[in-house]
């Protein structure tokens, strides 16, 4: 994968890259083979104050038009699209095991330095030699609920990396497995992995540590498949060591046969199905997502199918089965989210299981300051500070518009709720010019 140039990357500030075409079956609708849904249309939580639709409202310079219909992918922005594409093909993994039912989050890979959050220094930088080599990538992770905090966790997450050749792949699944088992040395911020092995995965480069100060077991396995490298880590309390050992066979086995359907671009060795990179937008979703303002940090922007939506909310399962229920299946994502349903009701099922979402984690519903129309919010005190979300629905459009993913948000509790505000009111200036005609508009 080529490192994005500033060139490459003030493009995609205006443009969203959209990898939602071909999306795989799912493995199931829900764990007990239903679908279920939380809440109906009729009883949505925190319906936003209405109030007359020709007010002028503060949007912070955030603008209030939708984009023009985004052109095809060129060769340096492709591979971004792919990275969001493949987040349909990794299993979530409340689908690999229900007890990881709390998710913690999901990322597109255009490099090496996209891993910083869930990989070792040592680990990011062995890998930054690959970049050039880099496909597209893509992770998710989940954890079983605890009753404590400070209780031993169940938690996991996947990753799974294309490279241009098998031989590449293999390459760097072992050299993965030499850095993790590698001594440390004295005053490293790292820890050194036993070498284990994984029954019925004799190609798995498997290793363990054990933590006596948190009471935790991790387990790192990479397996070279193709061209691609399969990573999965587990951590739990001492003595289930063998759910990991388990789970990440479990795991693999429901990964193999969605790469076997993955359309990755042919790459220059002659690996992958597609001749082209998949469409940027394909459905004019993305056209509809706020983007960042002039003086804000880049940011890297796409469309997500159910899956990859899914794994950036904490009730992944609730989220992924409201969202396919209701026909939003390719959802675009800037510095909002916007998911268009087959009907309102659809769009007011999704509000439900936003909001339904946010109270369960222990948030509170607030007022919006500027009384935007069709606008419920919600604030959260987590460790890092209070977050603030609102929904903006109009129609068969909803918005989910937060400080959670924004790059420039200010410290200040008062501050950070009024750009939320802006963020909602452009939001809201968007939708109303969306096209609300399901016969020229369709998921």
């Amino acid at each position: 994968m080529k490192k994005l140039k500033a060139s490459v990357v003030a493009l995609l500030s205006v443009a969203l890259l959209s990898a939602c075409g071909n999306l795989p079956n799912p493995l199931s609708k829900s764990q007990d083979g239903s679908t279920e849904q939380t809440s109906t249309a009729t009883d949505a939580v925190g319906a936003g104050k209405e109030s007359d639709a020709a007010k002028a409202f503060d949007t912070g310079g955030f603008k209030t038009e939708p984009l023009k219909p985004i052109p095809d992918p060129t060769p340096e922005t492709g591979h971004i699209t792919e990275s969001f594409l493949l987040a349909e093909y990794v299993p979530m993994p409340y689908e690999v095991d229900p007890v990881l039912s709390k998710g913690k989050g999901g990322r597109a890979v255009f490099g090496a330095g996209n891993l910083g959050m869930i990989a070792s220094n040592r680990a990011v930088n062995m890998l930054k030699a690959y970049d050039d080599r880099l496909q597209s990538g893509y992770y998710n992770s989940a954890e079983a609920p605890k009753a404590r905090a400070v209780d031993p966790a169940t938690t996991t997450f996947q990753v799974v990396l294309r490279y241009d050749s098998p031989a590449t792949a293999q390459e760097v699944a072992q050299k993965l497995a030499e850095e993790i088992t590698a001594p440390v040395a004295e005053n490293e911020l790292a820890v050194s992995y036993v070498p284990d092995s994984i029954p019925n995965m004799p190609n798995t480069y498997a290793a363990h540590y054990t933590s006596e100060s948190t009471g935790e077991t991790d387990y790192s396995a990479f397996t070279p498949y193709n061209e691609y490298v399969v990573y999965t880590w587990t951590s739990t309390p001492v003595g289930q060591e063998q759910w990991s050992r388990d789970y990440v066979k479990k795991s693999y086995d429901k990964q193999i046969p969605l790469l076997e359907q993955f359309p990755g671009i042919k790459t220059p060795a002659g690996y992958g199905k597609a001749t082209k990179y998949p469409p940027h937008d394909p459905n004019n979703i993305a056209i509809y997502a706020l983007q960042k303002r002039e003086t804000d940090s880049a940011q890297v922007p796409g469309t997500y199918g159910p899956r990859g939506t899914a794994s950036l909310y904490s009730n992944t399962k609730n989220i992924y089965d409201t969202i396919t229920q209701a026909g939003s299946v390719k959802n675009g994502k800037a510095v909002s989210l916007v998911f268009r349903a087959d009907n309102d009701f659809g769009a007011q099922a999704i509000l439900n299981s936003f909001m339904s979402n946010d109270l369960q984690a222990g948030a509170k519903q607030y007022d919006e300051p500027q009384g935007v129309p069709g606008t419920s919010c919600t604030e959260n005190e987590e460790v890092n500070g209070t977050q603030y979300a609102c929904y903006v629905t109009n129609g068969r459009y909803v918005a989910d518009v937060s400080d959670r993913a924004y790059t420039n948000k200010p410290q200040d509790k008062a501050e950070k709720k009024q750009l939320v505000s802006q963020m909602a009111a452009a939001q809201y200036e968007i939708l109303k010019k969306a096209d609300q005609k399901i016969e020229n508009v369709k998921n």
